[in-house]
């Protein structure tokens, strides 16, 4: 009877080593996060073309240490018999206070960051990997928000809500900028080979179960600019491979000429649906990426740009002028809209953080100062402003400017 209660006291103090010893991730920077879960996952080796995992692929990792206290001598050789190789000059281990540089076994990351006296282990080794929203939006918890409903009753998705961004403009007619607001609709595999073709399957707009002529679909390809290869080694990525449901949009080509038409110059209003010919999304039921046979679309209607104030304080209003509004040269603005609002939920690979929030473009590098901006803002209903200006405005951005005083 001794012996067992020996060794269940035993074993409840190795339980008890242990948990003190479990790993801490919170410690670790988001790049050394992103290099061991993809060392871990087997995407750095099914990857290994792609320059920046190949630290993931490395037998350890260069790291900067955070200690609680300057190391001693037994401490750094302690930690020496774990694989950790300090760097050194002049035959003294380099540090600045607590903060120390070394090459770390990956099988030692998680133990260091178990350690009480390690603060924080940062990875060297920075990756041009651009977050992306379908990455973003998870990570600041954006769409577990979208699940949860206000006072109201209405989904916090940005319902209700307007959002001015003062930046180098907006694409109105880019498909990210239409709220799913209009008819839902079948679609009609007109060459019965039950999947969709593009140019040849319809869109039954009149819902008479005939494919008539001018329902043509055709579709938008949703490439991305993405410089560091994280989909494909094509540039642009994700272009010309096929309609997918989460990349792509559905178009009606309903003159057959193989584009999508839109704006005035082609005969648009400000009342046409999607300034243009009608743009779709489809609702998916089964996650597979591809239109089914029996799958619906839900076409695009109203736009979330609410107004825009262009070169020289021009103003373009939602059902008055919008259709007609200056377009953004630079691409900019028309990026961080859909950062804040673009896309629809769980429709789209890239969608914004309040996906139905209206939006307030302020063309703040077409010479309209923010001096004129806000006010411009709060008189059409901001509840929210986004103004991300560095040092490429001329201000030492130290408080000491009148644009900062104004804020």
């Amino acid at each position: 009877m001794k012996i067992v209660r020996i060794l269940l006291a035993s074993l409840l103090i190795i339980v008890f080593v242990a948990s003190c010893l479990s790993a801490d991730t919170s410690k670790l920077n988001t790049p050394l996060k992103f290099l061991k879960s993809a060392r871990e996952t087997g995407i750095a080796r099914a990857k290994a073309d792609r320059a920046y995992l190949a630290a993931a692929l490395s037998n350890d990792v260069t790291v900067t240490m955070k200690f609680d206290h300057v190391l001693t001598g037994a401490e750094i050789t302690s930690l020496a018999r774990l694989g950790v190789s300090f760097f050194s000059i002049d035959g003294e281990v380099a540090h600045t206070g607590p903060f120390y540089a070394a090459n770390v076994p990956w099988d030692a990351v998680e133990e260091l960051s178990a350690r009480e006296d390690v603060l924080k282990l940062d990875s060297a080794w920075k990756p041009c990997v651009f977050p992306c929203l379908d990455v973003s939006a998870h990570d600041i918890e954006a769409d577990s928000a979208w699940l949860q409903t206000d006072p109201l009753g209405l989904p916090l998705t940005g319902t209700g809500m307007r959002i001015a961004d003062f930046d180098t403009g907006i694409d109105v007619f880019h498909p990210s900028f239409f709220y799913a607001d209009g008819d839902t609709f079948d679609w009609i595999d007109t060459n019965l080979d039950a999947v969709f073709t593009a140019s040849t399957d319809r869109v039954d707009l009149d819902r008479d179960g005939i494919a008539d002529l001018n329902e043509r679909l055709s579709y938008l390809d949703g490439w991305i600019y993405d410089p560091a290869l994280v989909w494909s080694s094509a540039n642009p990525s994700n272009n010309g491979n096929g309609y997918q449901t989460y990349w792509d949009w559905l178009y009606n080509d309903a003159n057959f000429n193989y584009r999508r038409d839109y704006g005035t110059a082609s005969g648009y209003t400000e009342s046409s649906p999607t300034f243009g010919e009608q743009i779709f999304i489809a609702i998916d039921s089964d996650d597979d990426g591809a239109l089914d046979v029996g799958e619906k679309l839900v076409a695009l209607k109203t736009s979330k740009v609410y107004a825009t104030l262009t070169t020289g304080a021009v103003e373009y209003l939602r059902g008055t002028d919008l259709i007609n509004n200056e377009n953004d040269s630079n691409g900019h603005g028309t990026a961080v809209a859909g950062i804040l609002a673009g896309g629809t939920v769980d429709r789209h690979i890239f969608t914004g953080i309040a996906p139905d929030a209206e939006i307030l473009e302020g063309y703040f590098f077409s010479d309209n100062p923010i001096s004129a901006l806000i006010p411009w803002a709060l008189s059409r209903g901001a509840d929210v402003m986004l103004y991300e200006f560095g040092g490429f405005v001329w201000d030492y951005l130290d408080g000491s400017s009148t644009d900062e005083e104004l804020i």
